[in-house]
């Protein structure tokens, strides 16, 4: 008994000391968080690259430049859907005002953290940056942990509704039974009750105050919908580039957003795959090629896109964080 009280106390401590490091030495974090960043980028790329070296120059690359744009301003909106709904979440747990622009800047930073192998980064980072004090990091770390809970329930649902929507992809009984339990408690946990004890035992886990605010139903089911929306925008985008390098039919459409959703938080889960390389590209290739007559060279050629301006949207967005930050703390002296 003694041994799990030390072992539970010292999970609490090591929380605690990693929580408080980050918010008193936040500007040493900003400097070598952004060098861990551009790193991990750069060795998750070459990872990317190297794996496909032999598809990617096999490939006859045609770009079609306004497809290319059109696909990034499609990417972009559901980012900035994600990055400023940051705001209004982080009210329910701090009850802290925070602006748009704010959000933006902290998802923007955050977010980036994928690319670091473990993305324990994504998740420590939104928290401190988000923390006005030392006494509201436990009430940000809930916010946080919410954040990405309703994401990944969100891109699980809706992927896992691609399993029903094409007959040539049969599931086992277990499969069916995985599928169902996935659905039935993605959507218990959007009910206040349930997430609050959710909440609360993960917190109990870190030896952190428990929360005495519940979040409605209502709230929780507008972060659910503009979780999905954002899932829905990055799925158009892929459908967009799949569509420009091979047509597909429409009755396709919803299979192939539901597969890329599937596919994206799958690729969160694995945390040793920095920003689910390999994970997400992979999930696409076997799901779409198990499900349509879709050539696996057009899959592939069309992960390899989306990837692009998926990084390029990130990477845009970090340094436009970095810059308003620049600009703000220039005009305060």
């Amino acid at each position: 008994m003694s041994l799990f009280y030390d072992l539970h106390y010292y999970k609490g401590y090591c929380f605690k000391l990693v929580m408080d490091i980050a918010f008193i030495r936040i500007k040493y974090i900003k400097i070598s968080f952004t060098i861990a960043t551009l790193v991990g980028l750069y060795l998750s790329w070459n990872k990317f690259y190297s794996r496909y070296y032999n598809e990617i120059n096999s490939m006859e690359w045609t770009l079609n430049y306004k497809v290319i744009v059109f696909t990034t301003v499609i990417y972009s909106l559901g980012y900035f859907i994600r990055s400023m709904l940051w705001a209004p979440l982080r009210y329910e747990f701090t009850n802290q005002k925070m602006a748009y622009w704010q959000a933006f800047v902290i998802s923007a930073k955050s977010w980036m953290g994928r690319y670091i192998p473990g993305k324990i980064w994504a998740f420590v980072g939104k928290t401190a940056l988000s923390s006005s004090s030392g006494k509201d990091i436990g009430l940000n770390f809930a916010a946080t942990m919410t954040d990405m809970f309703i994401f990944l329930v969100s891109g699980l649902i809706l992927g896992s509704l691609s399993l029903f929507m094409n007959n040539n992809f049969s599931l086992s009984i277990i499969h069916q039974i995985i599928v169902i339990l996935t659905l039935v408690i993605g959507f218990i946990a959007l009910f206040p009750e349930s997430n609050y004890r959710l909440i609360n035992f993960t917190l109990k886990l870190f030896n952190q105050d428990k929360l005495k605010k519940r979040v409605s139903f209502k709230r929780l089911l507008f972060f659910f919908i503009s979780n999905l929306l954002t899932l829905i925008f990055w799925g158009l985008s892929f459908v967009i580039l799949l569509n420009s390098i091979t047509p597909i039919s429409l009755n396709l459409v919803p299979l192939v957003i539901s597969i890329y959703s599937l596919s994206w938080v799958l690729g969160i889960i694995v945390v040793f795959a920095p920003a689910g390389i390999g994970i997400r590209e992979g999930i696409l290739i076997y799901g779409l090629s198990s499900t349509t007559d879709i050539a696996v060279t057009n899959i592939f050629y069309a992960t390899v896109l989306i990837r692009l301006v998926s990084v390029f949207v990130e990477v845009i967005s970090f340094v436009i964080s970095i810059i308003i930050e620049y600009l703000l703390e220039k005009n305060k002296k």
